[in-house]
């Protein structure tokens, strides 16, 4: 037993959509969202784990094929949801992408419409299903590895042995039905939308009308 010496992780939930923005002179912009989830449950680990690999776990997901493959919105795009986390901690859902300074807006518009109403795809799903399916074929817990990953199980209130097995027969049992209901969850919850990039060229105004507008500085973020 080793217990964690520190208060349980928890994010910031705000009231309402906001949007925090920080200017750097650059010719890109960075753009992340973030939403507070539930306190980690081991029993949800397939919801999260399902989610995470739909949503942004490769290149045949959603957030790369409707943000950069479909609509040319950004060189990078990714996201998903909390995988593991110590016991007591806060998950959370996130997603993030890099783009031209001109198009922000509308990628982080579009990027919390993904987020908030789930794109439902069977073919998608059965993407999602087969990699997570090889994965844990592929993926042995190695012997050096052992004891670094029994110690995990323990930081994250897992009893009883190894959970691969139980987790296995989830995934192999998983559908796209119980995937839409874990999805349901994100529709209302308020998001955080986080951009950093030049003021003069990310579309300020626009941006003010996806939430409650604030703008840090660098000193803000790094007061060290």
């Amino acid at each position: 037993e080793h217990p964690v010496a520190r208060p349980p992780l928890r994010y910031v939930t705000p009231a309402r959509d906001r949007v925090l923005f920080t200017h750097r002179d650059m010719v890109q912009a960075r753009v992340g969202l973030s939403a507070a989830d539930e306190v980690y449950d081991p029993k949800r680990v397939v919801d999260y784990m399902f989610y995470a690999q739909y949503m942004g776990g490769d290149m045949s997901s959603v957030i790369f094929q409707e943000v950069r493959e479909a609509r040319s919105l950004a060189y990078s795009a990714g996201g998903g949801h909390t995988l593991s986390a110590d016991k007591g901690d806060e998950t959370r859902l996130w997603a993030a992408l890099g783009c031209q300074a001109d198009k922000t807006p509308e990628a982080a518009e579009l990027l919390r419409g993904l987020m908030r109403d789930f794109p439902s795809s069977a073919p998608r799903f059965t993407a999602a299903e087969t990699a997570l399916e090889q994965s844990y074929r592929t993926n042995p817990v190695q012997f050096r590895a052992v004891p670094d990953t029994v110690m995990g199980w323990e930081d994250e209130g897992i009893t009883g042995g190894d959970p691969g097995p139980a987790l296995f027969a989830r995934v192999r049992t998983y559908a796209l039905p119980d995937l839409e209901a874990f999805a349901r969850r994100f529709k209302e919850k308020p998001m955080t939308l986080w951009v950093l990039g030049d003021r003069d060229r990310v579309g300020l105004d626009k941006l003010k009308t996806l939430g409650d507008f604030s703008e840090k500085t660098l000193g803000d973020l790094f007061p060290y």
